[in-house]
């Protein structure tokens, strides 16, 4: 959960099954409730790399305040194409994760 008027939004990424050699996976957001552009910067494509011993990364995505009452919003961050040795990262068991973007303005 991230107020609105927060700038970023962190999300942790681990890897599983060990940490031997290098692994690569993308990373992109897909829109539920929020919208791109409106609500979020629109991320598709990106990279995560893992070198030899790495076991956690951090995604970061710009939140955007709309300075209007909203009541929560989501979007998804989706783990995809992963390359590597042992093919394993998440957040927390899962390759998707929810953001959810609480409004700071007083509901009307």
């Amino acid at each position: 959960m991230v107020k609105e008027t927060a700038t970023f939004v962190s999300l942790f990424v681990s890897r599983v099954n060990g940490s031997a050699g290098r692994l690569v996976c993308k990373y992109k957001t897909v829109p539920d409730t929020a919208f791109p552009a409106m609500d979020y910067e629109h991320i598709e494509g990106e990279k995560i790399v893992f070198d030899h011993g790495e076991v956690r990364k951090e995604i970061r995505v710009k939140i955007y305040d709309n300075h209007s009452y909203s009541k929560k919003e989501t979007f998804l961050v989706k783990l995809y194409d992963l390359e590597g040795p042992i093919k394993g990262v998440d957040f927390t068991g899962s390759t998707d994760a929810t953001v959810v973007i609480v409004s700071d303005e007083g509901n009307p």
